[in-house]
């Protein structure tokens, strides 16, 4: 029997077989405004939906999406997609979250060039 996710990647639900609700439709609705605004209750699934979006962009459909709706009618190339979790970066400290963050872009810049 399948089980149910928290907090997973999207990647997690392909890989461990955990239930997944498609929801790729909507995101599919979602990508054609120019700005959206995530609003939801704690634990409402707001990560593991960015995170879905950024898995279709960096991964493309193959072999993510083989069973959602979104599979065959996804044609994007890939892109690089920069992930950032501000829970990593330092919040006493000023200098440390300038240095946390330009490290981490750094680190992203050089992986795509």
């Amino acid at each position: 029997m399948k089980e149910i996710a928290q907090g997973q990647s999207f990647e997690n639900f392909y890989n461990r077989e955990y239930i997944y609700i498609d929801k790729t439709k909507e995101i599919s609705s979602l990508l054609k405004y120019e700005r959206v605004f995530f609003s939801r209750p704690r634990r409402f699934g707001k990560s593991t939906v960015l995170d879905t979006i950024a898995t279709l962009f960096e991964s493309g459909v193959e072999p993510y999406f083989k069973d959602t709706w979104i599979y065959d009618k996804w044609t994007e190339k890939t892109y690089p997609v920069l992930r950032l979790n501000f829970l990593e970066f330092s919040v006493t400290s000023f200098d440390e979250f300038v240095n946390s963050f330009n490290n981490k872009l750094a680190s992203f810049a050089k992986k795509i060039i």
